[in-house]
């Protein structure tokens, strides 16, 4: 199982070029002109469709909003819309600031949320070059006792993890049993090829499930497991929120369309920075978190996002901001991770405050195919990295490994068995407990009927509600109105969204010369 490297280059990972899905200038951390939002329904007791936004009424209705306020529409995001009974789009102004454009849109009484369309990045940091010994390389597998794990199972096709990244190499050897590519999906162009070309999303893959054995490379958490790589970030490493909510939308989706798919976690390796507090009034406004909070209240999949690498404390300001999505509040089955190193102390980079850690210094796993000079002796493609996105994917992987053992558990069940059955006598001081797979199981296995969801919240009830705290709860339509469109998508509407398209390009057109 364990490998030698046959040799090592020097490798810096560079993850703060200036480089963006739609390649525009970001400054001051978000795309200039660009503003995500959110709508409440337009008319109370009916039910948002995908189908909607193919040339029907909420496309006409998001359209008009743009048109209003100089803007135009960028995106939308269909299917985390239906499940969430929310409008999401992404507008995008060439004559208003993004500052401007919120300023209006936030005094619409049908805005819910409304947020900058943030920079982000994924949450791994450089390390020197590394010669590992063949005793030390999966020292994370040990810590976290996965082996008596592995007793009990070592996973199942039949549960999937999403992989929100820079893609996954499929063609690593020890992963292409392990992926499936007819899943994958790449937001940053029109095909689904979500082929890594960074190699942090193939590293979180490696620790994830890379295949047990096959007398081949390393062997991940889970032998055997389905994971579904969606690339958000480029080969920089960099990419946007609304790239993120475009993933989310995307297994909004899959989750609808395949109610009976056991999906364990969805693993978020990144970070976003952000000076806005995470207060109730803030949260409930942000996009992003309304987009995840689609996916949690669905209570199927575990959310699992990085901490951060700045060692600041989640949910505290520092000079980079706030770190995001680990500091949102209100979101029953995420679990924020942060890392530790071989003696269980926090990693001098790790943020502090996390729901949990992991191990994340000086982690072998899978890498990009075509870097032979880091092949083992049996053409695998491994290195060594650190940071809090390789602690993340031991948690999803612990997911994994619990639900092919009971397939029936919910995302809740999931959580409450990886938080309950963590170490706390560690010496660590990135979170209360540190992830113990063994333990996990133990919890899991003694509480069978333990409670399947959470306690309702008022984050749950706001949304639910499609109401804000400071806007009026009733049934208010958009300031542009979308007429008789809601009972079907008339000739008239289709003449009238049209009319407002063309309009929109002209402006954008002239505007761009």
């Amino acid at each position: 199982m364990k490998k030698f490297l046959t040799a090592v280059l020097i490798f810096t990972l560079t993850i703060f070029n200036s480089s963006s899905l739609f390649a525009e200038q970001i400054n001051n951390n978000f795309i200039s002109g660009d503003v995500l939002i959110v709508l409440k329904p337009d008319t109370a007791n009916v039910k948002i469709s995908a189908a909607d936004f193919n040339m029907g009424s909420e496309a006409f209705r998001v359209a008009s909003v743009a048109v209003n306020h100089g803007a135009w529409v960028k995106e939308t995001y269909p299917e985390l819309s239906e499940a969430g009974n929310e409008t999401f789009a992404l507008l995008h102004s060439d004559t208003l600031t993004t500052e401007e454009l919120i300023q209006e849109l936030s005094a619409r009484p049908d805005v819910l949320a409304v947020s900058p369309n943030y920079e982000a990045r994924i949450a791994a940091t450089t390390n020197d070059p590394i010669t590992p010994s063949d005793d030390s390389e999966l020292w994370g597998l040990n810590y976290i006792n996965v082996q008596d794990a592995w007793d009990i199972t070592t996973g199942s096709d039949k549960i999937y993890i999403a992989v929100i990244d820079t893609g996954i190499d499929y063609t690593n050897p020890d992963l292409t049993a392990n992926v499936d590519v007819s899943l994958a999906k790449n937001v940053l162009t029109t095909n689904s090829n979500a082929l890594d070309d960074n190699g942090h999303g193939t590293h979180v893959a490696g620790i994830i499930g890379a295949e047990g054995n096959n007398n081949l490379g390393i062997v991940g958490v889970n032998w055997n497991v389905t994971m579904i790589p969606v690339k958000v970030f480029d080969a920089t490493g960099k990419g946007s929120v609304s790239n993120i909510i475009l993933g989310l939308n995307y297994l909004a989706e899959l989750l609808n369309n395949n109610p009976n798919m056991k999906m364990a976690a969805i693993n978020m390796s990144l970070e976003i920075y952000d000076s806005t507090a995470p207060t109730y009034s803030n949260t409930v406004r942000n996009t992003l978190w309304r987009a995840m909070k689609v996916i949690d209240l669905m209570n199927r999949p575990v959310i699992v996002v990085a901490a951060g690498n700045s060692n600041i404390t989640v949910g505290q300001p520092s000079s980079d901001g706030y770190v995001y999505p680990a500091s949102f509040p209100g979101l029953n089955n995420m679990i924020s991770v942060g890392a530790i190193d071989s003696n269980g102390n926090k990693a001098s980079f790790s943020n502090s405050g996390a729901t949990i850690s992991a191990p994340g210094v000086d982690i072998l796993s899978t890498w990009l195919q075509s870097y032979t000079s880091y092949h083992t002796d049996d053409g695998v493609s491994v290195k060594k990295e650190k940071g809090t996105s390789m602690a993340a994917p031991f948690v999803s992987g612990a997911a994994g490994l619990l639900l092919a053992y009971d397939n029936t558990r919910t995302a809740y069940q999931l959580k409450t068995a990886i938080l309950d059955g963590g170490n706390t006598s560690s010496v660590n001081t990135a979170s209360a407990s540190v992830l113990n797979i063994n333990t996990a199981f133990t919890y899991q296995i003694n509480n069978p009927n333990s409670r399947s969801k959470a306690a309702t919240t008022e984050y749950d009830t706001i949304f639910e509600n499609n109401s804000n705290p400071d806007y009026d709860n009733s049934n208010i339509k958009s300031s542009s109105g979308s007429g008789g469109c809601n009972s079907g998508f008339s000739v008239l509407c289709f003449i009238i969204f049209a009319s407002l398209l063309f309009s929109a390009r002209l402006v954008k057109n002239k505007l761009s010369c």
